[in-house]
């Protein structure tokens, strides 16, 4: 029986084909009825593990899908955010520049007297 938690799921469906070719391959003279009825509870049994396994495997996808997605997502904003510090660290460069070709005597003796009151 594929314990779906601990079989691969090649390892699920090689257990159906084991189980399947073994009815078939067995007549019904060889195979009494009730071998026959626990072979075929063991197949079912292990189509069901199988069934829950893809379920599983396909939800672990999906949430790799969408972690992924996220990350991205995260990523365009990051980038966006960096893109937006930039601007505003050139315009305060491109202002502080301007200021200080504008009035370089005025700033110093603002300087030097902020410096002497305090």
């Amino acid at each position: 029986m594929c314990a779906a938690f601990a079989h691969s799921l090649y390892d699920c469906v090689a257990e159906i084909d084991l189980i399947e070719s073994t009815l078939e391959a067995m007549d019904d003279e060889d195979l009494s009825p009730e071998l026959r009825a626990e072979l075929e509870r063991d197949l079912n049994a292990a189509i069901a593990g199988t069934r829950e396994k893809i379920d599983r495997t396909a939800s672990v996808l999906a949430a790799f899908e969408a972690a992924e997605l996220a990350a991205a997502a995260e990523v365009k904003r990051l980038g966006a955010r960096k893109d937006r510090i930039a601007r505003q660290r050139e315009r305060l460069e491109g202002t502080h520049q301007r200021a200080g070709r504008r009035w370089p005597q005025k700033a110093r003796w603002v300087y030097q007297h902020a410096h002497r009151a305090g």
